[in-house]
Order: structure tokens, then C-alpha cells, then sequence
């Protein structure tokens, strides 16, 4: 069996199971769509979700849900986000692993102890294997959950508008504060090319940034994005060694004489094959009204 017949096959698997809701078989997802939609879950289901989430406790580490939390939230992946997916079966060479298959992890829970919807952030995470040659590798997309008293809504976060290339991203907790009396969390967004990117090619290879997210009274919304780091092949250089430049970079949270946040402060080096040819400092505003980190 050819290899394009083998891409098409999984293709079609995938997204029979994803739609079936079953947990599907590992496999490794590029860059789908940045417009994913949202999903209600309502019922005896939006009751499971909310005894889970209302028992949730609240740690750094991360929390995997049991099998009939994990169910419904897989059965309420956006059919955008299952068709982007087997989109991108056709198009990328990935393959399975395993029966690992898919998971959900609960990153941030607010909204347990109050009359407010009970508000999450959470991550589908994919384990694959690119080439059929590299390791396995995971990737992960963001996804905001609010659970109100009769139904509850599923959003895949939309990804940052400057992100570069196909990446396989991890997603962590970085940072929590507080700011005008609202919880603003900041998660990592760890993004790797090493294996999609063909030998000795210029392009992104590593990148890593922070983005921000605000919980309001009844939503979760993007409030901003840092870069930390960006690691990035130049190309061919003398002697046949490949040029790099690496971006490092730093999050200060700047705050008045009162100690309320009022922007970041983020110092940054530049450097190109291991010597540093830029430094300087990226400066950011808290912009009250529109709830949000404003690059100056």
C-alpha cells in the first residue's frame, strides 16, 4: 500500500472517530483553522461537567478528568476542529501511535465557590509521530470552558495572529495575577518545527511565548502575547554550518506606586550562531477597557 493511500486511509479514519466521539488513535495535528466555532453541552452531561469542575482542585500540576468527563468533552470538539484535522491528515506525513490516543487536561478552574459559571482552561492534547521516523511528540490546542447552571460552552481558543509555521505545540501554566480584581492567567506555549522541517532549510525552528487570558464574570478572553523565545535556521553558512539566530526574551510585570499591574516589561537578546548582535526592551500597556496587553 502506497504511502498517499495510507495518508488518505487515515484521514478517513479520524474523522470517523471523531465524530463517533471515541478516543481516537494518536495522531499529530499541524495548524488547523483559527476560526474553530463553539459547542453547547446541556443535559445530564452539563451536570457531570459542572460536579467535576465544582470539585476541582486548583493546583499547578496538571489534572487529567476521568473517562466520562473526558468523553463529553471529546463528543464536543467543534466539527470545524474535527474537519480541520483530517484536512490536515491529507496534506502532513504523521502516523499512529499507539492506542495512546487523545486526552484532556485541565490547566485553570475559577468560578467554584461563587453564584458565577464556573470558568476553565483546558488542552486536547495528540500524541503522533511525524515521518514515521521521529519520536513521539505531542501536540495541544487551547480551549475555553464555561459551565453556567443549565448548559455549558466549549470554545477552541483562536491561536495567535503572528504565529509562525507549522508547530507542535506544549501547553503549560507560566503565570497568575490579578489585575483590576479579575484573575489574568498566563500559559506557555511551548512550539517545536525540529521535525517538520526538512534538513538545512531556513525556518522557524523553536518558539515559545507566553499568551495571557482574562476570566470575566461569565467568559475567558485573550488578553495579550509575549514572545519569550524564537529559535530560527538562517540557512547554509561558510563551511557548511548552519546559521542560526536565537531571540531570548523576559516577562517584568510593571506596576504603579500601589502595586497594580500596569503593563510588561520584557527585556530581550538577539544573538546569531551563539555571538549576541541585539538587545534592547519590548514594552507593553494595560489597556483597562478593551482588557488586554497592548504592544507600545
Amino acid at each position: 500500500m502506497g504511502k498517499q493511500h495510507l495518508i488518505l486511509v487515515f484521514s478517513c479514519v479520524l474523522a470517523f472517530v471523531l465524530s463517533a466521539a471515541l478516543p481516537p488513535a494518536a495522531f499529530c495535528q499541524a495548524e488547523p483553522a483559527r476560526t474553530m466555532g463553539e459547542t453547547t453541552i446541556a443535559g445530564q452531561e452539563c451536570r457531570t461537567l459542572k460536579d467535576y469542575f465544582a470539585r476541582f482542585e486548583q493546583d499547578k500540576t496538571k489534572k487529567v478528568p476521568g473517562k466520562e468527563v473526558k468523553h463529553i468533552l471529546l463528543q464536543a470538539l467543534p466539527e470545524a476542529y474535527k474537519e480541520a484535522w483530517a484536512e490536515t491528515l491529507s496534506r502532513e506525513k504523521v502516523s499512529l501511535e499507539g492506542s495512546a490516543g487523545m486526552t484532556v487536561r485541565v490547566l485553570y478552574v475559577e468560578g467554584r465557590h461563587d453564584e458565577k459559571p464556573i470558568r476553565a482552561l483546558i488542552t486536547f492534547a495528540i500524541l503522533c509521530r511525524v515521518n514515521d521516523v521521529e519520536p513521539t511528540a505531542y501536540d495541544e490546542r487551547l480551549a475555553a470552558l464555561v459551565i453556567g447552571r443549565d448548559e455549558a460552552r466549549l470554545a477552541i481558543v483562536e491561536q495567535e495572529a503572528d504565529r509562525k509555521g507549522t508547530q507542535l505545540v506544549r501547553i503549560l501554566p507560566e503565570k497568575e495575577v490579578h489585575i483590576g480584581g479579575k484573575s489574568l492567567v498566563g500559559l506557555n506555549f511551548s512550539g517545536s518545527n525540529d521535525n517538520m522541517t526538512a534538513a538545512g532549510a531556513p525556518g522557524l525552528l523553536k518558539e515559545e511565548r507566553v499568551n495571557f487570558y482574562l476570566f470575566l464574570d461569565d467568559d475567558i478572553k485573550p488578553a495579550g502575547s509575549v514572545l519569550k523565545g524564537r529559535e530560527e535556521r538562517l540557512g547554509e553558512g561558510e563551511g557548511g554550518v548552519d546559521e542560526k539566530s536565537l531571540y531570548c526574551g523576559a516577562i517584568i510585570f510593571k506596576k504603579d506606586m500601589l502595586g497594580n499591574i500596569i503593563g510588561i516589561l520584557s527585556p530581550y537578546t538577539v544573538a546569531r550562531n551563539d555571538k549576541r548582535i541585539e538587545k534592547g526592551m519590548v514594552r507593553y500597556d494595560w489597556d483597562a477597557a478593551r482588557g488586554t496587553f497592548v504592544k507600545k
